[in-house]
C-alpha cells in the first residue's frame, strides 16, 4: 500500500507485514483493543522527528533550579522549566504528581501535555549508578568518564558514543564490547591497544587498520584476517615489522598527519562489503549483527522482528529485541512503538527517554512505572497515572479509551509527539547530524533552533601553530591553558587523564575541538538510508548504504568473502 508522507510529500510503502506488526502492538486496555492507524509521516520524516528529542552531546554549565549550585545539564540555563541535579530529581525532595491535571475535552491533548512538560522538573542528565562522570549523558555503571554518550559498564571513557564494558577509550565510538587502550576507533569489538582503527574486531596493537579481523601487530593495512606483522598490507616477520614500525613516530603531530592522510588514502582503496551485516538473516538496513527478520534496521545488535529501527542492542539485560517498530536507542525492549531511548521497555508506544516502564503511551523521562498516559518525570513506581494524576485501575481503564477517542478527532492518536514540542533545539539534537538543516530552514519546517552561546572561558588561549610538534616536548602547563581549535576557532582544554594518555601511547597533541573530532570520526559511518549500485567486481545490483556520489570498492558479500578468505 503506498501512502504520501504529510511532512515531505514523498510517496512511502507500508508492507503487509507492517500492517501485521500495527495490529500486534496495538495497545490493549481494559480487555479492549485500540488500533493503531496506518503512519502518516515516511520513515526518513518520524525518524527525524524522534531525532529531535535527542540532545546527546551538547552540554551545559548552569544552576540547578532546586539547590541554585552548578551543574553539567544537557539543558542551557535559557530553557523555560526547571532543571535539577541527578541527586535532587531522584529524590522524594520534591514530587512529580504534584502537577497532576485534569484532562480537558475542550482541547488536544499535545497542549495539555506540553504544559505538563513545560512545568516538570527534568534530570539535568541522564547517568546512574556512576562515578566521577559528571560529564555523561545516556550512561550507567561507569568510573572516571568525561564528555561521552551511551557509556555503559565502563572506566575511563573520554569524548566518546556508545562504549559497552571497555576501558581506557579516547575519541571513540561504536565499541561494542572489551575495547581497552583506544583512540580514533570506530565500530569495534574486542580490541586492545588501537589507534585509528575502523571497522575492526577481535584485535590487538593495530595502527591505522581499516576492517582487521583476529589480527595483531599491524600497521597502516586494510581487509585482513587472522594476520600477525603486516605492514602496508605487507606480510613481515617479527623482527622486519619491529624495524619499520621503529620509523614510525605518531608523537609528531607532523608525522601523524602524514599517516592520516596516507590511511585516507588506504581506505579509499580497500574493498568495502555493500553492507555490514553479520550472523543475520532476512534483514534490509545496515551494520546489524545477530538479527532476525529486521527490516530497514541500522545499528542493531540483537533483534527480532523489528521495522524502521535504528541504534539498538541487548546491553542491559542480554535480552533480545522484538516486536519493535519506529523506535531508536533502545535496548533488552519488546513491543514498543514510536519509542526514543528506552532499555528494559515493554509495550510501549509514544515515549520518550523512558527507562525500565511497561503499557504505557505518551510518557516522557519516566522511569520504573508502568500503566500511564500522558505523564513526565514519574519515577517512584507509579501505576495507573493520567497526566500526572493518581486513578484507581478501574478509572484509568475508563478515562484512557476516552481520551483516546478525543485524539482520533484531533489527528493526534498515532502520532509521535510533535517536533515543535521538543525541549532542544534542533542544532543540539541527532536530527542535525542526520538530517543537517540550517537555522532558516528549520525553522520554515516547524523545529526549533537554539541559539544560546555558552559564554567563552575564562583562561588564557594558545593557537594550535603554537603548540609542540611532539607530544614529549609538551609541558605541563599546557593544562592550564585552551588550545583554539584550527577548525572551529572554540578553545577547548586537555584534562591530565588526556595527556597523560597521549604521552603513554605516544600520540601527538589534537588540534581540534571534541567536537570536531567526533564529527569526522562519523562521516565514516554511513547514513541509515540505501542506495541501489553494481558490484565493483561481479557487476551484480545490490543495495548498499554508500551514496551513489561516493566512490569506493564496493562489493556484494560473495564477492567480498571471496576476496578476503
Amino acid at each position: 500500500m503506498n501512502k504520501q508522507c504529510v511532512k515531505c510529500s514523498n510517496t512511502f510503502m507500508i508492507t503487509e507485514i507492517e500492517k501485521e506488526i500495527l495490529h500486534k502492538l496495538s495497545p490493549q486496555i481494559g480487555g479492549k483493543v485500540y488500533s493503531l492507524p496506518l503512519p502518516t509521516f515516511c520513515p526518513a520524516c518520524r525518524l527525524q522527528r524522534r531525532f529531535v528529542y535527542r540532545n546527546e552531546r551538547h552540554f551545559y554549565s548552569r544552576l540547578c533550579s532546586f539547590t541554585k549550585e552548578p551543574i553539567i545539564s544537557i539543558y542551557n540555563e535559557t530553557v523555560p522549566f526547571p532543571v535539577y541535579n541527578q541527586d535532587i530529581w531522584w529524590s522524594d525532595s520534591w514530587d512529580p504528581k504534584s502537577y497532576s491535571r485534569d484532562f480537558d475535552y475542550s482541547r488536544s491533548f499535545f497542549d495539555q501535555w506540553q504544559e505538563l512538560r513545560g512545568v516538570v522538573p527534568r534530570i539535568a542528565l541522564l547517568s546512574k549508578n556512576s562515578e566521577n562522570s559528571a560529564y555523561s549523558n545516556h550512561a550507567g555503571n561507569n568510573k572516571d568518564c568525561y564528555l561521552s554518550t551511551i557509556v555503559f559498564n565502563c572506566e575511563n571513557v573520554y569524548f566518546s558514543r556508545k562504549v559497552l564494558s571497555s576501558q581506557q577509550i579516547f575519541d571513540s565510538s561504536f565499541i561494542l564490547k572489551k575495547g581497552e587502550i583506544l583512540y580514533q576507533c570506530l565500530w569495534g569489538e574486542a580490541l586492545y591497544h588501537c589507534i585509528y582503527c575502523l571497522f575492526c574486531t577481535n584485535s590487538s596493537d593495530l595502527l591505522f587498520c581499516y576492517d582487521c579481523k583476529s589480527c595483531k601487530d599491524c600497521f597502516m593495512s586494510s581487509n585482513l584476517r587472522n594476520k600477525q606483522y603486516v605492514f602496508c598490507n605487507q606480510q613481515c616477520n617479527k623482527e622486519e615489522y619491529e624495524a619499520k614500525l621503529a620509523f614510525i613516530d605518531t608523537g609528531s603531530f607532523s608525522k601523524l598527519e602524514s599517516c592520516l592522510q596516507m590511511f585516507q588514502d588506504l581506505c579509499q582503496k580497500a574493498i568495502r562489503p555493500a553492507l555490514k551485516i553479520e550472523k543475520s538473516e532476512n534483514t534490509t538496513g545496515d551494520y546489524l549483527s545477530e538479527c532476525k527478520d529486521v527490516q530497514n534496521c541500522y545499528y542493531a545488535y540483537k533483534g527480532e522482528s523489528c521495522f524502521h529501527c535504528m541504534d539498538f542492542d541487548a546491553t542491559m539485560s542480554h535480552k533480545i529485541n522484538k516486536d519493535c517498530m519506529d523506535c531508536y536507542g533502545f535496548g533488552s525492549s519488546e513491543l514498543l512503538y514510536e519509542v526514543q531511548a528506552q532499555a528494559n521497555g515493554y509495550n510501549n508506544k509514544f515515549c520518550s527517554l523512558s527507562y525500565d516502564v511497561s503499557d504505557c503511551l505518551y510518557v516522557d523521562m519516566c522511569f520504573n512505572i508502568k500503566n500511564c498516559f500522558g505523564c513526565v518525570g514519574l519515577h517512584a513506581k507509579e501505576e495507573y497515572c493520567v497526566l500526572n494524576k493518581q486513578y484507581t485501575k478501574e478509572e484509568y481503564e475508563t478515562l484512557v479509551p476516552k481520551i483516546i477517542n478525543h485524539m482520533r478527532t484531533t489527528n493526534e492518536w498515532g502520532e509521535f509527539f510533535p517536533s515543535s514540542t521538543s525541549p532542544f533545539g534542533y542544532n543540539e539534537t541527532n536530527a542535525q547530524v542526520f538530517f543537517p538543516l540550517d537555522k532558516h530552514s528549520a525553522l520554515s519546517q516547524g523545529f526549533f533552533w537554539s541559539d544560546y552561546a555558552i559564554p567563552p572561558l575564562e583562561v588564557e588561549t594558545i593557537a594550535t601553530d603554537q603548540l609542540p610538534d611532539h607530544v614529549r616536548d609538551t609541558p605541563d602547563s599546557i593544562l592550564t591553558k585552551a588550545i583554539e581549535c584550527e577548525v572551529s576557532k572554540k578553545p577547548f582544554r586537555l584534562l591530565k587523564q588526556e595527556l597523560a594518555f597521549y604521552r603513554q601511547n605516544n600520540i601527538a597533541l589534537p588540534r581540534k575541538h571534541p567536537d570536531i573530532r567526533y564529527q569526522e570520526r562519523m562521516k565514516n559511518l554511513n547514513l541509515p538510508f540505501l542506495y541501489q549500485a553494481l558490484c565493483h567486481q561481479c557487476q551484480k545490483e545490490i543495495d548498499t548504504s554508500y551514496p551513489p556520489s561516493e566512490q569506493h570498492n564496493i562489493y556484494c558479500q560473495t564477492c567480498y568473502e571471496k576476496a578476503l578468505y
